[in-house]
Parts: C-alpha cells; sequence; structure tokens
C-alpha cells in the first residue's frame, strides 16, 4: 500500500482479495488521506468493488475453451485437460474469488 506520483497525479496503489487497486487522486495530502481511509474501510471489511464478476470457473472454462476450438488454438487439447484437472479443485467457485492465495496452500 502506498501513495505514488506519476507526471503531475498522486495515486494510491493497494491491494483487496488478491486484487491490486490503483487508483488517481489530487494532491499528496488527498491522497495520503484516501489510503487512510481506504485502509480503515479494509480493516472493518467495508471496501467493496463497483462491480464482481458472478462467473464461475465451469462457466469461464467453457467459454475459454470455446474460443480456443473456434480460433483453432494450437494448444487446445492441452488447454482442454489442463481445465479438466483445475476443475476439480475450483468447481463451484467465482471466478472472481480465486486468488493465489489457496493455490499456495
Amino acid at each position: 500500500m502506498g501513495v505514488c506520483k506519476v507526471g503531475n497525479k498522486y495515486y494510491i496503489d493497494f491491494y483487496v482479495d488478491g486484487r491490486r487497486v490503483r487508483k488517481a487522486v489530487g494532491s499528496k495530502r488527498d491522497a495520503e488521506n484516501a489510503l487512510a481511509a481506504v485502509k480503515a474501510d479494509i480493516l472493518r471489511r467495508e471496501y467493496r468493488f463497483k462491480r464482481e464478476s458472478r462467473i464461475s470457473f465451469e462457466d469461464f472454462a467453457e467459454r475459454y475453451l470455446e474460443y480456443g476450438k473456434i480460433n483453432k488454438k494450437r494448444s487446445w487439447q492441452r488447454d482442454r485437460w489442463s481445465i479438466e484437472n483445475l476443475n476439480s479443485h475450483f468447481k463451484g467457485k467465482l471466478f472472481s474469488k480465486i486468488t493465489p492465495m489457496p493455490l499456495s496452500q
């Protein structure tokens, strides 16, 4: 988490639920205040993303494989095999809720 300056704009940079968020904010003081407010919201579990993907892993995988097959993707067979193996672990989970954390456990 932090404040950084790019060009003449200040940005806040933080992670929530494994997702990186960067937002432009006015002055350095505004950015520091905004970051403090975001940290407090995260600690209270009140920070919300504007929209959350409601697609399940299975639906995403099906669309991905369909795209690969239609576009004659060379790795389609390997992708299909990989997804079949991943499906046993991620079946029933929302795609937006899959983060690196469960993978390392």
